[in-house]
Order: C-alpha cells, then sequence, then structure tokens
C-alpha cells in the first residue's frame, strides 16, 4: 500500500490508485526536495517501494536524458496548476518506459508551491504496439510500392480508395484520377458486370475471388491483359467491409504462350507431315514396286513360254499373263495420274472445262459399266433415281474419274454378297450423289482424316486392299474445283457413305438442249485404270 505518508497527506484523493495496474502515484516535496512514489509506480520502476529520492537522484536514475529538459520546464502556478505530458523513464533494468504524467501543483494560503502530486499511467505496451504497427505499415507500404504486381484497396460498391504507386506508372492516370473512382473507368460493360459479380460473390462466400484473362483500358488508349485477385475483409464492429486486390498484367506471359502454342503446333505439324510423308513414300514404293514386279515376271514367263513353243497350253497363258501385265500397267497409270492431279492442285493449276451435262446420264451409264465387273466378284450395284434430268455445270472426265473412285472403294472394302447403292436425289437447290456400301466401315477415328492426302485407314504392312491413299484426296479436290462438297458417314463393321452435293442448274427436259457436249458412254479404259487395285479373289 501507499506508504504512510502519502496516506496522511492525500488519502482523501487517491486512496484507490495504488490497486490500478500500470499506473502509479508520486508526490514531490518542493520544499523538502524529496519524491514519495507509490508501489505501483515502484512496480513500473522495478525498485523496492520503500525508497524516497531527491529531485537530482530521481532526474539522472530513472528521467531519460532526451527529457531531463522536458521535465524542468513543467511549472504549475495558481492559476494554472494542473499538468500533463508524456516522457520516458527508464527502469532499474535498464528499459524504456513510455509514461504519461497528470497531476497538479499544491500551493499555501500565500500562493506559495510547496508539493507536485499526480499519476503516472505506463504506456509501454501501447507505445510499443504502435511502433510496431507503424513498422509494419511501413514495411507493407514498402512491399506493395515496390512490388511488381499491382496492388488496391476498393470500397464494397467498387471505388478506389488506394493503390500502389506503380498502378500510377502503369495505367497513365494521376493518383486523383484514380482514387475515388469506379472500377468501370478501365474495365468495358461486360467486364464491369463481372467484376460486380466477382465482389458479391467474396462477400457471400467470404473467400477470394479471381478473374483471369480480363482488358484493362489504359489512360493512352492501350490495353492490356490482366489476371485480378480480390480479398474481402469485413470489420464486425463498424459492420462493413472493404476488398484489396492484386492485379499482374500478363499480357506478354499471353503473347509467350500463344506464340509458343504456335510454335508447337508447327512442330506437331510438321512431325506429322514428316510422318505423312514417310509412310507416303513408303506406300508409294509398295504401289510401284508390286505392278513392276509382276510385269517383269510375267515378261520373263512370255520368254519362257516362247522357248517352249510346243507347250499346248502356250496360248492360254500368254493370254493370263498378259491380262495381269494390263491390270498393272492400269495401277501405275492410275497412281501417275493421281499424282498428276495433285501437283495440279498444290500449283494452282488446275484449268478445268467445264460445260453443261446431265448427271443423271452420265452417273447411269457408269453404273451400268461397272455392274458386269461388280456381278463378277459376287456384289449388287443399285442405281437408285426418281428424277428423270439434274443438269449441272461440270466436266464429264473429271466427274468420271470421281464416281470410279468411289465405286472402287465400296467395291474394295465390300463384304462377300455384298450390295452397293448409288443414289441421285434433289435437296433444295442441289442434286445430291449418294455411294453407300454394307461393307467394313470405317474407324471413327478415321473418319477426319480419310479425305486428307496420303492417308489410309489401314497400315502398309497390315491392310487387306491396295492402294496409294491419295485417290479421295484427288475425288474431294476435283469435287471442290465443281463448287461441291464431299461427306462421309460411316459405322465401323456397317458400311461407308459418302455423300457428294452439287449446285443444280435445272432438272426440266427442255433444259437438255442447252447441253453443248455428247457425254461417251464407253467408260473400259477409265474402269480398268480405277479398278487397277482390285485384284480378282
Amino acid at each position: 500500500m501507499i506508504n504512510d505518508y502519502i496516506k496522511g497527506e492525500t488519502s482523501d484523493l487517491f486512496e484507490t490508485i495504488d490497486d490500478l495496474d500500470e499506473m502509479g502515484f508520486f508526490i514531490y516535496e518542493v520544499l523538502l526536495n524529496t519524491f514519495v512514489l507509490s508501489k505501483g509506480l515502484c512496480s513500473i520502476l522495478s525498485i523496492e517501494n520503500t525508497n524516497n529520492f531527491s529531485f537530482d537522484e530521481f532526474m539522472d536514475n530513472y528521467i531519460h536524458e532526451d527529457d531531463h529538459s522536458l521535465i524542468t520546464s513543467i511549472t504549475a502556478t495558481p492559476s494554472v496548476p494542473k499538468f500533463k505530458f508524456r516522457f520516458r523513464l527508464v527502469d532499474n533494468f535498464g528499459f524504456i518506459r513510455y509514461v504519461e504524467a497528470s497531476g497538479k501543483g499544491i500551493f499555501d494560503n500565500d500562493n506559495n508551491l510547496i508539493k507536485y502530486s499526480g499519476i503516472i499511467r505506463d504506456l509501454s505496451e501501447e507505445k510499443y504496439y504502435e511502433m510496431r504497427l507503424k513498422f509494419a505499415d511501413k514495411l507493407f507500404s514498402e512491399l506493395i510500392n515496390n512490388s511488381y504486381q499491382i496492388v488496391y484497396s476498393m470500397s464494397e460498391d467498387g471505388y478506389f480508395t488506394s493503390c500502389s504507386s506503380n498502378a500510377f506508372k502503369y495505367l497513365g492516370y494521376t493518383v486523383n484520377e484514380i482514387i475515388g473512382q469506379h472500377q468501370c473507368i478501365f474495365t468495358d460493360d461486360a467486364t464491369n458486370d463481372i467484376l460486380t459479380n466477382l465482389r458479391k460473390k467474396a462477400i457471400e462466400t467470404g473467400k477470394p475471388q479471381e478473374l483471369v484473362d480480363y482488358k484493362i483500358y489504359h489512360k493512352d488508349g492501350s490495353v492490356r491483359l490482366n489476371t485480378t485477385t480480390l480479398f474481402y475483409i469485413k470489420d464486425k464492429y463498424l459492420n462493413t467491409g472493404m476488398f484489396w486486390g492484386v492485379v499482374k498484367d500478363i499480357t506478354t506471359t499471353k503473347i509467350i504462350e500463344n506464340k509458343l502454342s504456335e510454335n508447337d503446333k508447327k512442330l506437331k505439324d510438321r512431325e506429322e507431315w514428316e510422318k505423312i510423308k514417310n509412310e507416303f513414300i513408303a506406300n508409294i514404293s509398295h504401289e510401284l514396286r508390286t505392278p513392276v514386279n509382276v510385269i517383269y515376271s510375267s515378261l520373263q514367263l512370255f520368254d519362257l513360254y516362247i522357248k517352249n513353243q510346243d507347250d499346248l497350253q502356250f496360248k492360254g497363258k500368254i493370254s493370263y499373263y498378259s491380262k495381269i501385265m494390263k491390270q498393272n500397267c492400269f495401277r501405275l497409270l492410275r497412281l501417275i495420274n493421281n499424282l498428276i492431279e495433285c501437283s495440279k492442285f498444290d500449283a494452282g493449276i488446275v484449268n478445268l472445262e467445264t460445260y453443261k451435262l446431265d448427271l443423271v446420264t452420265l452417273t447411269a451409264s457408269i453404273c451400268s459399266s461397272v455392274e458386269e465387273y461388280t456381278s463378277k466378284r459376287n456384289l449388287t450395284l443399285n442405281f437408285n433415281t426418281i428424277i428423270p434430268f439434274a443438269i449441272i455445270e461440270g466436266n464429264s472426265e473429271k466427274l468420271e474419274i470421281v464416281i470410279l473412285n468411289l465405286l472402287s472403294n465400296a467395291i474394295k472394302f465390300s463384304k462377300d454378297c455384298g450390295t452397293i447403292d448409288v443414289s441421285l436425289y434433289i435437296k433444295g437447290k442441289n442434286v445430291i450423289l449418294s455411294v453407300k456400301d454394307n461393307g467394313i466401315g470405317i474407324s471413327k477415328d478415321k473418319q477426319s482424316k480419310v479425305f486428307d492426302r496420303f492417308i489410309q485407314a489401314d497400315p502398309l504392312f497390315t491392310r487387306t486392299n491396295e492402294g496409294s491413299g491419295i485417290g479421295l484426296s484427288v475425288v474431294k479436290s476435283l469435287v471442290e474445283t465443281h463448287n461441291g462438297t464431299i461427306d462421309l458417314i460411316s459405322e465401323e463393321n456397317f458400311g461407308s457413305e459418302f455423300i457428294v452435293t452439287f449446285p443444280l442448274i435445272a432438272t426440266t427436259k427442255n433444259d437438255l438442249d442447252k447441253i453443248n457436249r455428247v457425254i461417251h458412254t464407253n467408260h473400259a479404259d477409265q474402269i480398268n485404270i480405277a479398278f487397277s487395285d482390285i485384284y480378282d479373289n
């Protein structure tokens, strides 16, 4: 408790001071030059509470040297007896204590100052927190202002309240042009709506929200891609909140990513093209070598039979091997023709001579010529149409190649006793040619590539049918030169349907007079060439 001296002098004013934490009471007797300290003040100074000090002793031992002049300047007068100020004490262990003194001077009847009495409150913990907060605030400011990313704060309704210094340089706006402005000045309407919904979601969930790849408009009119992350912080006492956000410019990153993606695509395309080229070289080598070997072997047998003319089977064998040689010559001719067509398309020198022709007559003539061939292979070929005429602008020789190639594919991939349906019908302003079989079909993963050059559904060493893989590519190119399109519908093990669409000119008999070319009906040579890679069982 406060010593008896203090109690006797001031018990009516300070009887409870000594029981308060972080607070002490003092009396300075001016005439006696003596400081009397309460137990609480002794505790603040970490000393025994029985000590009394002279002014100089107290000043030298417990007042921070930088505050000596402050202490000596404190005075009290009868008219202004009260005082209040802050200074620093140094406790018995050398630690600085931040304190606040408040009290008054006491005067006798003659207005002579006889003593000071007052309270000293320890503010050290509060001061330390204040200093740490200032340091943290400074550190935070240094971090955000030297960050490569823009840090900002925003009200709940989207108005900027602060932002890091790099934002001004990045956006081109001054401080006054940003602080207090709404986010919409930097974004378009659609992005502003997205950011508004993002803020609402952050408030509702209490979780950070992110928006990637959105545009920010700079003062100079330039546009940059950015990503932003919003954090919502709410003051539960004030029942209001604010947003902290981080903006990162990803324009350069996106350019690099797009460039890398583009280069990666080019690399993959190159690798794919190299693979296709290598497969084509293997295919073409096989395609060229096989008929040459057959022709050479047939010629060797010719030499042998000529030496042995007395062989009764000479004529039949000569005829048989002659047929093989012709077929392989046709096969080479087909391959060469397809390669020539491909080179023309690549060079862009396709000079297609077109005229008005009847597609019904042409298709019927070709199917009629092929029917005998399909019958020998135990296949049924049906030609179906309800339209008498279908006049288009085209080239009959090129269209013959298209139709025969589609029929060749249908024959090659049909099952025994299979059916091939060729149909012609009108759809809108177009005429549709359909070639459909019920053969082995094409798997889903191969269908998108059947019209690519040098592509075959079966690998070279496992396929059951011959072919270079350029026939359908040529067909597609020829169809497109007629302003037409070609599509595929197929299901593995259930067959395929190729659908060719041509612009229709007319369907009436009167328009036949406009046809200025006669369609030849002898397709034997073209059939031999188109079907040259189909061998008899």
